[in-house]
């Protein structure tokens, strides 16, 4: 209990320090942010929003499969709805409100509540490693990696190691992908080297579209700049995400974001683009949480626990 406390009030504190310092930097920095901004061309700012909502599209797949893996059978419109309105959930002071929500909705129609939590933590163990391995995987072949974060941490080397590096990255997220999926999931599923590559393929689509969407908020964008913007996106995203006391990972992705760009942009720079591109994320959540709100006004699509055959008829909202 007493750990418990301790996290809920550097949580708190956490959230204070970035409005605190947000405000500060929105006020300092006003005009900087203001000509960044206007610089990005009105099409570039709206195939960023449609890369994002590409994105979020493919990951509703991710969560509709964590439940077929528990034995659940969910329509990807139930699953989108479910995981539009319960994202929001995310940014309320706590961080895991939206875990809370959908807990208590997959429970509410239907599975049991240990199959409902292995759901959610299967589906953060997918995100987290395909997250990593594909981050870093693209930033080893990527150009800017040996001046951007190799270089920061004093490692140098050759394009064929890095290669090298990056196919064993991505074999080692087969292999923790399929031994979740042997031993790890309740229904046992067949064809199970083909279900991993289903979800790698699934992830891929999914990191490429959210890393897209932030190359082009980017003044220039070239092929480098985009691999750039995939790995770093994504890496940012799988550390906003294990750190507990960030609701949303805000405010720690935004830094990882900064960290990662710097000395690759202008001073200032990267800082202003990763603060645009948190507030047009957080739109484009809002917008689709508002497209399910309405679309949660029909009758849903079933949850049905195989073990029982019921299907459960209920409102998610």
């Amino acid at each position: 209990m007493k750990n418990k406390q301790i996290i809920k009030i550097v949580q708190w504190l956490w959230i204070v320090f970035v409005l605190l310092a947000g405000g500060y930097y929105l006020i300092t920095r006003w005009s900087n942010i203001t000509d960044y901004v206007q610089a990005i061309p009105v099409i570039n700012i709206f195939i960023s929003a449609m890369f994002f909502v590409i994105g979020k599209l493919l990951f509703v797949f991710l969560s509709k499969d964590a439940i077929q893996a528990e034995g659940g059978i969910i329509s990807y419109r139930d699953a989108f709805k479910i995981v539009s309105l319960t994202q929001l959930g995310k940014y309320l002071p706590g961080g895991v409100w939206h875990f809370v929500a959908r807990f208590n909705v997959y429970h509410s129609r239907d599975l049991t509540m240990k199959k409902s939590g292995k759901a959610l933590i299967i589906e953060s163990i997918w995100l987290v490693c395909g997250a990593l391995a594909f981050g870093l995987s693209v930033y080893l072949i990527s150009f800017n990696s040996s001046q951007g974060l190799l270089s920061k941490v004093g490692i140098n080397l050759p394009l064929f190691l890095r290669i090298g590096i990056a196919i064993l990255l991505i074999g080692l997220w087969f292999a923790v992908l399929y031994v979740v999926e042997k031993f790890f999931v309740s229904c046992p599923r067949p064809q199970k080297v083909w279900i991993v590559l289903k979800l790698m393929l699934i992830q891929f689509g999914v990191w490429l579209t959210f890393g897209l969407s932030f190359a082009f908020l980017f003044h220039e964008i070239d092929f480098s700049t985009i691999l750039l913007a995939v790995s770093v996106f994504a890496l940012s995203w799988a550390i906003g995400y294990i750190v507990i006391f960030a609701p949303g990972g805000i405010g720690v992705r935004e830094l990882a974001l900064a960290w990662f760009l710097n000395g690759m942009l202008l001073a200032g720079q990267a800082v202003i683009l990763a603060t645009v591109h948190r507030v047009l994320f957080t739109a484009v959540e809002v917008a689709l949480g508002i497209v399910a709100g309405l679309m949660s006004f029909s009758v849903p699509g079933p949850l049905t626990s195989k073990p029982t055959g019921r299907i459960i008829q209920k409102r998610i909202d």
